[in-house]
This record gives structure tokens, C-alpha cells and sequence, in this order.
């Protein structure tokens, strides 16, 4: 007697029904880990570009600033689509040439928003030109839940990361 081997065809497609079941039952869920990464990811560059900022105007003992920026070279306020770290001993809050500029984060919009003051200056001995506590709000696209973030620096110029309500 023969014995035949292989699959019947009620066998790939009960393969494919249950995967398609685990494909919509954990897709939700990969999205939002993504969206949730893409925000943590976003705050933990800012915290660093902040660190950074910091940093130089101590080494250089002179005020650094930090702006949001759509072009890597101008202020502009647009923090969501990059930043700029520069050089502003006048603190005029603007970088008066190109060579000013230290470090310049250009990012594309992707569903992401980050929205915070028009500049942040650090003086020459690391201490933030502060008379009020600073917010960023970072959120993107979909999000739901308490996945977006906030990064303050208080007036005692802590920096922390939160978790905020996604709005």
C-alpha cells in the first residue's frame, strides 16, 4: 500500500485564515509601538540638541541658543521640521552668519509635531536664560492614549521627559 504525502487543501487555507486573524488582532497594537517610538525617539534628540546646547555655551563660556528652524540656518519656529544650535554671544536669538551655527537638525514632516517657544538660550556658565518654566509638545499623527510626550525645563533648569495626553 502506498502512503501519500502533502497537504490537503483544507490545511493552507486554515494556515491562512489563523494568520490573518493574528495579522488583525496585532496590527493595532504594532502601530501604536511605532507611533510610541517615533515620539520617544523625537523627545530623545530634542533632550540631547538641549544637552548639547548646554554643553557648548560652557566649553565656549559664552551664550549658546537653540531654535527651532525649517531651513538649518534661520529661527523660524518651526521645531517640528528640525533645529539649530548656534553661537549668540550678542543674544539676539538669531545666527549672525553661518559660521555661528554649531549643530543643525533638518527633519521631515512625518506625522510627527513638536511644538515649543521661539528660542532657548544657555549663558556662558550652562544656566538656561530662564524667568519661567520652557514645554515642548511633541504628539504625532494618530496617536491615542498617553503616548505623546513633554520635555520642560523648570526653573531650575532640569530637564525631564513626561508622557502627556495625545491631543
Amino acid at each position: 500500500m502506498t502512503r501519500n504525502t502533502g497537504f490537503t487543501l483544507i490545511e493552507p487555507i486554515a494556515v491562512v485564515a489563523l494568520a490573518t486573524v493574528l495579522l488583525v488582532v496585532g496590527a493595532p497594537g504594532l502601530r501604536d509601538l511605532l507611533i510610541n517610538n517615533r515620539i520617544a525617539n523625537q523627545a530623545n534628540e530634542l533632550v540631547s540638541a538641549l544637552a548639547y546646547a548646554r554643553s557648548e555655551a560652557v566649553k565656549r563660556g559664552t551664550n549658546v541658543t537653540i531654535c527651532g528652524s525649517s531651513t538649518g540656518t534661520v529661527c523660524d519656529t518651526q521645531w517640528n521640521q528640525g533645529w539649530v544650535v548656534f553661537l549668540d554671544p550678542d543674544n539676539v536669538g538669531a545666527p549672525a552668519n553661518t559660521s555661528d551655527i554649531l549643530r543643525a537638525l533638518d527633519r521631515s514632516p512625518t506625522g510627527a509635531s513638536l511644538s515649543g517657544p521661539n528660542s532657548l538660550s544657555f549663558l556662558g556658565d550652562g544656566s538656561a536664560d530662564l524667568s519661567a518654566s520652557v514645554q515642548f509638545d511633541l504628539n504625532h499623527q494618530g496617536c491615542s492614549g498617553m503616548w505623546a510626550r513633554s520635555v520642560d525645563i523648570n526653573v531650575q533648569r532640569r530637564t525631564a521627559v513626561t508622557t502627556a495626553a495625545c491631543t
